[in-house]
């Protein structure tokens, strides 16, 4: 493992908040801790002094079922980081940007992905689960319905459809002819 500095975390986290439009908190800490650039102590204390000094805003969004069934933290640069990281990054070393921006494009593509492909999860007012499943991809759109009799059961539909609906949507198409 590297060990960078906390002023190289925040620059981590500044760095990936700024290039990935609507990361979740736990994509970034996912990835800041999947990096080996830091342990998991120096990236929260990066992040809590980051949204304490107005660095980055958190906005929490009920979205279904994404991160977690509920809700998820996305996180957004501000001005001031924004200034804060043009004003650093001539000086950050060349290694680390270019990890950064591998991990980036990464990261975008993984986005695109899931916005791209969701699955909702609703309680019905008879006590079932509502299960909405949604891909669109190279102009062809997919969404089907499902109700579930139990929330354990559309939990195992909405992770099935995440994981491979790539395969349920060709299948569906070639059925079509």
């Amino acid at each position: 493992m590297a060990d960078i500095s906390i002023a190289e975390a925040k620059i981590y986290i500044l760095y990936l908040v700024r290039a990935v439009p609507g990361i979740s908190f736990h994509m970034l800490e996912e990835n800041s801790a999947d990096s080996l650039y830091m342990n998991y102590f120096t990236f929260n204390q990066a992040y809590d002094e980051l949204t304490a000094g107005n660095l980055i805003d958190k906005h929490y969004e009920m979205n279904g079922i994404t991160d977690a069934l509920g809700g998820t933290e996305t996180l957004t640069i501000t001005n001031g980081g924004s200034a804060m990281l043009d004003e650093v990054l001539p000086a950050v070393r060349q290694p680390l940007i270019e990890h950064l921006e591998l991990v980036s494009r990464k990261l975008t593509d993984l986005m695109n992905r899931k916005i791209s492909v969701t699955a909702e999860l609703a309680r019905e007012s008879d006590g079932r689960f509502r299960v909405t499943l949604f891909s669109d991809k190279e102009g062809k759109s997919f969404r089907a319905s499902f109700l579930c009799e139990s929330e354990a059961e559309a939990r195992k539909l909405c992770d099935a459809w995440k994981s491979g609906e790539d395969k349920a949507v060709n299948a569906f198409f070639s059925a079509l002819g």
